[in-house]
């Protein structure tokens, strides 16, 4: 007895060194190496603090599985705690997993041994759902469903103990129901589960032919009501039963660089320039030793960077290939992250009719529709233009956030922070004031109209008459700088003395 006790000890000691292996193991790589995908991650989204909003879950497949995940999701926002969210979320349907296994495996001989194979079967799925997190397009939501179906078969299967296998037909097809309602077709793990179940029962010639009938009934219903279940939600069959899931095995290598390109993205979001112009100027030293991993989303923030420090032009010509995004175009075809690059750039320059398209279009194309980000520069834009009834539109959303309320409070009409207000006056003098109708966005127009409006935005000046140089324009150079100038910069200077 003593010496069961003991070994029973053993394991529970080796298999708790084992989670707090891979569990440290799972954050020290997910906050190192993939910190900025979280903060992608939760401004792709918008979670509102209110009833309506709630209820609008029930409008998709597992709607408690999204609510849940979402809800989580937003604490991305916090440093540190994207990493520390998705780690405990997977080592908690690692423990559920390995329950609903051992209720699998219960009443086999050696008990050790399977409890060791449902561990091991835990341990591997957490890891293959730990890979597949790094694809930015991967929600929290799908590993809740998963944790969810787990959590009522286990509830599910103390019942049976409970009640001696008395309701077992009713329950199997009663919380599979539950499960598909709440955590969508993902329910279909159950019936997995309770086919492994038997199976083992068959082996110990406890299981009854009758138990196989709940089975039969839920492959069936889940095949041919796959259509009728997708209809009720108006998605098609391939979105409903996958739903909330978007699985990918993305390239890692691909995504050390996509990890990159939202560090530079963020660390300009957040306003540290220097630190920006410092990573970019880091990477270009390096680059020259070894194999460049420069991107043009990286020199786009570069630029972007420099020009809120008025260092534009003295660092133009170190730049192999300049990305001043003054070339882009928004078109059918123009990838979600470009667009919000090109949003970036309108603001920076002082567009805000240019600025609060390109946010309006990325929030559209953004995954249902929901985008923190660019709802706040859609507030900022219109505080800018002075039509506060429209940003107060948008600051309601956000103060109905647990992260953005303060931000929305701080840009109240009427009740704005001191500082805020200050910035809000700075840009509303840059703002386009011409009546001249604008087709397209053609940047060069753009930038003429800002400088016709204010001569002293030398932000806008210096992206015009560096987009001249970088084109090779030396006539329209010329022209744009007797017009507009003069910018005391050496690279214009060299650029008027060329032949």
């Amino acid at each position: 007895m003593f010496r069961k006790l003991k070994n029973r000890l053993k394991n529970y000691l080796l298999k708790l060194v084992l989670i707090l292996v891979w569990g440290g193991a799972c954050y020290w790589f997910f906050q190192s190496q993939y910190e900025y995908h979280f903060f992608y991650q939760e401004q792709n989204q918008l979670f509102l603090m209110d009833w309506e909003y709630v209820w609008s879950y029930m409008d998709k497949p597992a709607w408690l599985g999204c609510l849940i995940g979402d809800f989580l999701t937003q604490f991305y926002y916090y440093l540190y705690a994207g990493a520390a969210i998705l780690t405990i979320t997977l080592l908690l349907l690692g423990d559920q997993l390995r329950q609903s296994l051992d209720y699998v495996f219960k009443g086999l001989k050696s008990k050790t041994l399977f409890g060791w194979i449902s561990f091991t079967i835990a341990i591997a799925v957490i890891t293959v759902l730990a890979r597949l997190s790094l694809y930015e397009g991967y929600r929290l939501s799908s590993i809740i469903c998963v944790i969810g179906v787990c959590i009522l078969y286990n509830f599910r299967c103390t019942m049976l103990w409970m009640t001696k296998n008395k309701v077992q037909p009713l329950t199997l097809i009663a919380f599979y129901l539950l499960a598909l309602w709440m955590f969508g077709y993902m329910a279909n793990l159950m019936s997995i589960f309770e086919l492994m179940r038997i199976s083992c029962l068959c082996c110990q010639k406890k299981a009854k032919t009758w138990a196989l009938i709940p089975i039969m009934f839920i492959a069936f219903a889940s095949i041919i009501g796959s259509d009728y279940y997708a209809s009720s939600y108006n998605q098609t069959r391939d979105e409903a039963v996958l739903y909330p899931a978007k699985y990918k095995w993305v390239d890692w290598e691909s995504e050390k660089i996509l990890e990159k390109n939202f560090k530079y993205d963020n660390e300009y979001y957040f306003g540290h320039y220097s630190k920006v112009i410092a990573m970019y100027e880091d990477e270009l030293r390096n680059s020259k030793e070894k194999e460049s991993t420069m991107t043009e989303e990286m020199c786009f923030f570069y630029c972007l960077s420099l020009a809120q420090q008025d260092m534009l032009p003295d660092k133009l010509m170190t730049m192999e290939s300049p990305i001043l995004g003054t070339f882009y175009k928004i078109g059918e075809d123009t990838p979600l992250y470009t667009i919000k690059m090109i949003n970036e750039l309108y603001y920076l320059l002082g567009d805000m009719t240019y600025a609060e398209r390109a946010a309006l279009l990325a929030n559209t194309f953004s995954p249902n529709g929901r985008n923190v980000r660019m709802i706040k520069r859609l507030a900022e834009a219109n505080l800018v233009n002075g039509d506060c009834e429209a940003a107060s539109k948008y600051l309601r959303l956000l103060e109905k956030t647990l992260v953005y309320k303060d931000w929305a409070k701080d840009r109240k009409p009427g009740a704005m922070a001191r500082e805020v207000k200050a910035e809000i006056e700075r840009k509303n003098a840059f703002i386009n004031k011409t009546d001249k109708i604008r087709i397209g966005d053609d940047c060069y127009t753009i930038l003429t109209q800002l400088l016709d409006s204010n001569p002293n935005n030398t932000i806008a000046l210096d992206y015009l008459l560096c987009s001249d140089i970088i084109a090779r324009q030396k006539d329209l150079f010329m022209k744009d700088y007797e017009t507009y100038g003069p910018r005391m910069k050496p690279l214009y200077q060299q650029a008027l003395s060329m032949e």
